[in-house]
């Protein structure tokens, strides 16, 4: 467990430790505010197999109270020019049940985000997407449709 000192106020934050499988140390558990209240709680997924693509990975992220949830799937991606080389896809489920998806390149660099609509408004696209691209100095730049 680590402490943060700021302005004479602790937050602690809590860490896994003590796993057989020593890439699952270290991830962070918990962080409690000043006035003991427990405001982010962070689950990874169960699987001890390196090889399964939800090793390591955060599935559940707890944001304030109990239900204030936000939850994360993983999908593996075959690389290509028609989907900027995307290798893995992240989904992630907001407390209301709406859904963002991410989309990463063999660098874990960030290649796009979409945001579904969930079809609120007539004629509304499915999703509004920000693609990132290289700029000069391998410097991302976003551009949004």
């Amino acid at each position: 467990m680590s402490k943060i000192c700021f302005q004479q106020f602790y937050s602690t934050y809590t860490y896994s430790k003590g796993l057989q499988q020593k890439a699952l140390n270290h991830n962070l558990l918990t962080i409690t505010d000043p006035k003991s209240q427990t405001y982010l709680v962070g689950t990874y997924a169960a699987t001890q197999d390196p090889k399964n693509l939800e090793f390591d990975r955060l599935v559940g992220l707890q944001l304030g109270e109990p239900g204030d949830e936000l939850a994360y799937a993983y999908a593996k991606q075959v690389p290509s020019p028609s989907n900027r080389m995307t290798c893995l896809t992240v989904e992630v489920t907001d407390r209301n049940g709406f859904v963002d998806e991410y989309d990463y390149d063999v660098f874990n660099r960030c290649v796009a985000a979409r945001d579904l609509t969930a079809g609120f408004h007539t004629g509304e696209p499915e999703y509004f997407e920000t693609t990132f691209d290289k700029g000069p100095n391998y410097v991302p730049k976003g551009e949004r449709s």
